[in-house]
Formats: structure tokens, sequence, C-alpha cells
């Protein structure tokens, strides 16, 4: 009789346990290789399911609550798109009230002591074509393209193209300001000259703003200035009427929209006894003169004789706020040998202030250019801007006056008077 081992019915129940266990890994292997390579799902959020089985209906409700969510994250609220729509109701079309809605190209001059004089020249013809640029971009055409291809091939030198004066151009008005001011004192006038067809160079006088630089190096204020410095001002309107009487003088850099030998000033203080003195001169050709405040002597500028012999027609324009031109304005008109009028107004400021702020005396300094020098017509995409930018500006002031609806319930709890 042969003798069995004590442990061989653990063993054997070990044994049986393995064996069952790696099958069941085999077939969990098998069923897993075969649901890829069939394309059948196998595994679930919750883990690793048999193919065609379907997470529990406790695991379905949390990921359609989560996608719910996601939905109610990416939907904007109604009041997120009443915003978006106001924001883009409140972008007004330029209005051209201001000089912010225009576009001006710097110009300069040359004095013979050196130093240089600034402007800033805006026109209608400039608004139409940064309104064209801005509304059509350039068309890119096969035959473009092709040139393009073949500047890379063969780079010949070529002349530039023959500059074409626009088919309107514009009468020029040069606003100078006074003593210690700057170019941006004459800035409320521009808009209601360019609208009205006029080109305009707002000037920083020697000695002022952006004209304060010497060619040479160093800066020069009118602050430094002796009589000779001043007595040099009237010769800055000569230089300046010179430049657009010649066009041939600087035929890259003139303003083809500017019509030539055609030009106006309005000018303040100091600046309108410089303009009356240059008034004076035989060669001048000056349309007309808007003096604003001006006196009988200032700096050492005496307009008194210029005034007796000039050809310019002037319009003499005074304040009680200002009591010196008040009075001096009147013995000027009263000597003055041209066609002239006068115009004395309340106390309602003085010089560009006072056509700022006070309308008669602004459209009587337009009518008077308009009368001597008339405009003409603005160019057609400028005038339809202005058009638009008034009918929005008419239409957004009626919404602001317009007197808010009130509800039925404030007035139901209205009290009644008896």
């Amino acid at each position: 009789m042969m003798n069995t081992p004590k442990n061989s019915k653990p063993t054997l129940s070990f044994q049986l346990a393995f064996s069952k266990l790696f099958s069941l890994f085999r077939q969990g292997v098998f069923i897993c290789l075969l649901g890829l390579v069939m394309g059948i799902p196998v595994f679930s959020i919750s883990g690793c399911t048999l193919p065609g089985q379907t997470p529990t209906d406790a695991e379905a409700p949390v990921v359609a609550e989560e996608e719910e969510a996601v939905d109610e994250e990416e939907a904007p609220e109604e009041g997120e798109l009443q915003e978006e729509a106001t924001e883009k109701e409140e972008q007004p079309p330029p209005v051209y009230d201001t000089l912010k809605d225009f576009h001006g190209s710097p110009l300069s001059w040359k004095t013979s002591e050196g130093l240089i004089l600034q402007g800033t020249l805006y026109s209608p013809h400039a608004e139409a074509e940064h309104l064209t640029k801005v509304d059509t971009p350039p068309e890119v055409s096969d035959e473009d393209i092709e040139a393009e291809e073949t500047e890379d091939e063969e780079q010949t030198p070529q002349a530039p193209p023959a500059r074409i004066a626009p088919t309107l151009r514009y009468p020029l008005v040069i606003l100078m300001h006074g003593l210690s001011g700057s170019s941006k004192k004459v800035e409320e006038l521009v808009p209601l000259l360019v609208k009205t067809g006029y080109g305009v160079l707002a000037l920083d006088i020697r000695g002022h703003g952006a004209s304060t630089a010497l060619n040479y190096g160093g800066y020069k204020s009118w602050r430094t200035f002796d009589q000779v410095g001043w007595d040099a001002l009237p010769s800055d309107i000569g230089l300046i009427e010179t430049y657009f009487k010649h066009p041939d003088l600087d035929p890259e850099k003139y303003p083809l929209e500017i019509k030539p030998n055609t030009l106006a000033i309005i000018a303040e203080g100091v600046s309108a006894n410089a303009a009356l003195i240059h008034s004076g001169n035989r060669d001048t050709t000056v349309k007309a003169i808007v003096s604003l405040g001006a006196t009988l002597k200032t700096k050492g500028l005496s307009p008194v004789l210029p005034s007796m012999k000039s050809k310019v027609p002037t319009l003499f324009v005074s304040s009680k706020s200002d009591p010196v031109s008040f009075e001096d304005s009147q013995q000027l008109h009263r000597v003055a040998a041209a066609k002239k009028a006068l115009r004395l107004y309340s106390d309602v400021g003085k010089g560009f202030d006072l056509l700022s702020t006070h309308t008669p005396a602004r459209l009587d300094a337009l009518r008077w250019i308009q009368l001597h020098m008339p405009s003409v017509g603005l160019p057609k995409p400028f005038s339809e801007a202005i058009t638009e930018g008034e009918k929005w500006k008419a239409s957004h002031s009626a919404k602001k006056k317009t007197p808010p609806v009130p509800n039925k319930a404030e007035q139901a709890h209205k009290p009644t008077s008896h």
C-alpha cells in the first residue's frame, strides 16, 4: 500500500482555482481583442464591460446632466445679447463735427532766418479719398500678380507716375491764432469750413506751437523775439501765399486738391495785424480777410497805413470782451480803403473763442469768405458720409429727448388729482 502525502488535497484545490482564474483571464483578453478588432465599444466610463453592454441606469443621468451644464455655459443670456446689440448701435458713423473725424496732412516752410513754420492741411478731397480707401479695398488682378512675379526677375528703374489733379480743386482758408496760442485754438472752425467746401490750413505762427524749430538746430520761442522777429510775421504770410500761388516751385509736394492763387485769411490778435499789413502789398492776391480783434499796434506791428492802401475785402470783428480791440477795430474800419464791414458783439468772447461760442459771429465770418471767395461742391463720398452722419445724429438726439413710457403698474398706483 502506497503512502500519500498529507497536503495533497490543498495542493489540488489551489491548482484548480489557479486554472479557473487563468481560463477566465484568457477569456477576458480574447473578448477585449475581439471587440477591438470588430470595432465594438468595450470600455465605458465605469470600467470594462462586455460587448453590447450599456452603462447602468445610475450612470446615464450623470452624463446627461453634464451635457446640459455645458450647453447652459455656452448659451449666452438674453441680457448679454441686448448689451451686444446696444454696443453695436452706439457706434456712430463720423458726424464731422469735431477735428478728430478729419484726416490732416502736415506742411512746412523754411523762413529766411532758418525758422520752420508748421501747419496742417485739411480738405474735402482728403476725406473723400480716405472714405474710398476704407470702403473699397484695392482689387488684385492676374496682371498685377504677373507683374509682381516679373519684378523679382528683372528690376528696372521706372519713373514715378505722373500726379493728376482731382476734378474739384478747393480754395484755401488760412487760420492764424494769436499771441501765446497754437493751431489747437482754431480746431472748432475747421469742420465747418471743410464741410462747406474749403481747404483749411491750421497754422502755428512763428515761435508758437510746432513752429519753434530752427533748420540748423535748436529752438526759438516768441518770448525771445526782438522787433526783427515780430516784423517778419507778415512776410511769413507772403511766403505761404507764394507757395500756393506757384505750384511749380514744389511740384512733388504741392497739394493738388488746393486751387492755386485762391486763398483767404482768418486771423486773430497779432496775426490779424500781420494779415492787414500784408494786405497792403501790391502783389498780394488774398481774396478776403476776417480780422478778429485787430489793434492799432501790437508787438510793434501797426496796420493803420497798410489798411489805407489795401485792396483786400476785410471784415473787422470784435466784442466788448476785448475793450482795446473793440475801439481800435472801429478806427481801422474807418480808415480801410478796400471793401469793408464791421461786426461788433457784446461780451461773448474774443478771437476764435468768439467764433466758436457765438453762432451769429461764426456765420458772419463764413458769409464774408463765401461772398468774396465762393466754395466749390463736395465730392460724392464725402457729401454722402456727411448726410449719413447728420441722420444718425438727428435720430440719436431724438431718442435721448423721448421721455420714458411709464409702466402700467406705475400708472395704476399714480395718485389722481381732484
